[in-house]
């Protein structure tokens, strides 16, 4: 029988582990629960990133949009009345803020805990970014 002890390595602002500490160093440096990070699709295309501070200034808190507190689990039960529309107006703000950066304005929305309570798509954003980006690329190439 062989026994080997091997090393793991964690995420210290989310949690995501692997085998690789190279491969952690370089998730934490641009990890979404990052306060500090570093934005790799802001970086690609050219842009300044938005500081994150004043990213997460934009998106209402947690307590302005939920009716009641946490159950047990962690489960917040119902958003309160204006929770829905503050979400959205904040999305629109954020939006503008990032330049669109689908990267940028998910780490502000899981730093807000605002994941799931709006209907802002990731995929589709990222979709919509890369086409925007690649057609402007085309036409600067004509």
């Amino acid at each position: 029988m062989k026994r080997k002890k091997v090393w793991r390595y964690y995420c210290e602002f989310c949690g995501k582990n692997s085998g690789s500490g190279g491969h952690m160093k370089n998730h934490e440096k641009h990890c979404t629960m990052n306060p500090d990070r570093e934005c790799g699709m802001c970086r690609k295309i050219g842009e300044d990133q938005e500081p994150m501070a004043n990213l997460l200034n934009i998106l209402p808190d947690l307590d302005a949009v939920i009716q009641s507190d946490r159950d047990k689990f962690g489960i917040i039960s119902e958003l309160s009345e204006d929770g829905p529309r503050l979400i959205d107006k904040g999305i629109d703000r954020l939006r503008d803020a990032t330049k669109g950066c689908p990267a940028c304005m998910l780490a502000a929305i899981r730093q807000k805990e605002l994941v799931g309570m709006h209907d802002w798509d990731f995929t589709a954003a990222c979709k919509e970014f890369w086409s925007m980006v690649n057609e402007a690329n085309d036409d600067g190439a004509n």
